[in-house]
């Protein structure tokens, strides 16, 4: 048996919402204000009606100074054996405010390495990132640091408020 002479601190990628590598990153926990199973991991959120409490999806008004950060994948739900989730109202999620993490994009795109961060607030893609501006996105603080893969993509998220 050989043993191990090299050593990583990437992570698999796994689920939306999984951390890219475990280097320094902020988790806040929250409360979901969203209907059960309509808020999931991987997506942008913003402050919600109890604000550093509770976080929703975002909606046309939302703009950069409401966002928390992006769902992370195992601080207290997790998939059943279906490889689904369902993130009741009212419970707690983790929102990965500092730090790099793997988010879902929006449909077709294909962000490069260093492309610019920007968060879809309508539609069915709310919460979903894209690095093309657009009437219903706004920008966040931050940059996309690969390319997309099978709907995710990792994004850093800097130490600073947006």
């Amino acid at each position: 048996m050989a043993a191990q002479t090299t050593y990583g601190y990437g992570t698999p990628k796994g689920v939306p919402g999984g951390l890219f590598d475990i280097s320094c990153h902020e988790v806040n926990t929250r409360m979901n204000e969203e209907e059960d199973g309509k808020l999931g991991f991987g997506v942008g959120v913003v402050q919600g009606t109890s604000k550093g409490h509770t976080v929703k999806l975002p909606v046309a008004v939302s703009t950069a100074d409401l966002f928390e950060g992006v769902t992370i994948y195992g601080v207290t739900t997790e998939y059943d054996m279906s490889g689904k989730v369902v993130i009741r109202k009212d419970s707690t999620v983790g929102v990965v405010r500092t730090g790099k993490v793997w988010a879902k994009v929006a449909a077709g795109i294909t962000p490069a390495y260093n492309d610019k961060l920007y968060m879809i607030t309508d539609g069915p893609e709310a919460g979903y990132f894209t690095n093309a501006s657009g009437a219903t996105t706004i920008e966040i603080k931050g940059k996309f640091i690969g390319e997309a893969d099978n709907g995710i993509a990792p994004v850093l998220l800097p130490d600073e408020v947006n």
